[in-house]
């Protein structure tokens, strides 16, 4: 995870990118789970991406979580198109 924290009205909020790895080749709806609790869950915290990373061919969107083929995530990253 990545965070960015920075102070408002002596209130800490804090900004995240949520990755999560996976060694599979299809992607999974429950990968999300986890994902999705966490924003449920958060509190002074904005989620500014859900990623997850996974050895398939397909880049898909499912329920606001982006599922990156590894080679298109590390391509993306270099770019500084993740964070």
């Amino acid at each position: 995870m990545s965070f960015d924290i920075f102070k408002v009205r002596n209130q800490i909020y804090g900004q995240v990118v949520l990755i999560e790895i996976k060694f599979f080749q299809e992607w999974k709806r429950e990968w999300t789970k986890n994902l999705l609790m966490f924003v449920q869950d958060k509190q002074k915290i904005a989620v500014k991406k859900m990623l997850v990373v996974y050895i398939g061919t397909d880049k898909l969107n499912y329920e606001g979580v982006e599922f990156y083929p590894v080679d298109e995530f590390l391509a993306a990253l270099f770019k500084g198109e993740i964070f």
